[in-house]
């Protein structure tokens, strides 16, 4: 509750109890004379006394019960703040450790019907459109057999040496330690989320990679979905 709301709540309280108890005392006493008795003054202001000094007193301590509790909460929502700013600026940089690999890796693509030979790079082959067979012969399959990890890098009747391989190796590397980044930037957006109590990140971050997680997710690669995150 706004503190200046909650002030003039409780002024209007105070005010009603105060009406109500002159009231309360006219209603029972208002055919008596006005004294001129000290001593009737004074138990009139015993009276007031009595009944408005706790009643007051009362209403200052909810409101300073209240007031506390604005504060631990605008607290709390600062220092929420302050921790989601941290993690969005930790999602940032493991968005450029993800791009970046990515796209320092190249990769050359054929197009056999065609003889026609497009030097691309990691990123793109993760989130550019290509066709089905293109990504298939590009994104190494992941699996929890490493028999079936080696067989799809080297093929049956192949050796390491084989340069393919090397470089079937080396996007198998680059494309598991990405997956393990796209993890990790899902754990931090959902926190986010919670601080911040938004999903702007999430979305944004949903759309950029959400081509590149459905490819991965396609050759095996242990990811989820971000809708939850994004809903």
């Amino acid at each position: 509750m706004n503190p200046t709301r909650l002030g003039i709540i409780l002024v209007i309280i105070g005010a009603i109890l105060i009406i109500s108890t002159i009231s309360v005392f006219g209603f029972f006493f208002y055919t008596q004379k006005v004294s001129i008795n000290v001593n009737d003054w004074g138990a009139f202001g015993s009276y007031l006394g009595g009944v408005l000094g706790t009643s007051i007193s009362i209403l200052a301590l909810i409101g300073g019960v209240i007031a506390i509790y604005q504060q631990h909460r605008t607290e709390q929502r600062v220092n929420n703040q302050t921790i989601a700013s941290d993690l969005m600026k930790s999602i940032e940089r493991l968005e450029d450790s993800i791009d970046s690999s990515l796209k320092e890796l190249p990769v050359a693509v054929h197009y056999p019907d065609h003889k026609v030979r497009l030097d691309t790079n990691a990123f793109r082959i993760l989130t550019g459109i290509y066709p089905p067979e293109i990504i298939a012969n590009f994104i190494p399959k992941n699996s929890d057999d490493p028999n079936v990890i080696i067989n799809t890098i080297i093929g049956a009747n192949e050796t390491l040496a084989n340069q393919e391989s090397f470089e079937k190796m080396h996007l198998y590397e680059i494309f598991s330690t990405t997956c393990g980044k796209l993890r990790l930037m899902r754990s931090l957006l959902s926190k986010h989320k919670e601080l911040a109590g938004h999903n702007v990140a999430a979305i944004y971050y949903e759309k950029k990679y959400k081509v590149a997680v459905s490819r991965l997710l396609q050759a095996g690669y242990p990811l989820e979905t971000w809708e939850d995150i994004t809903s």
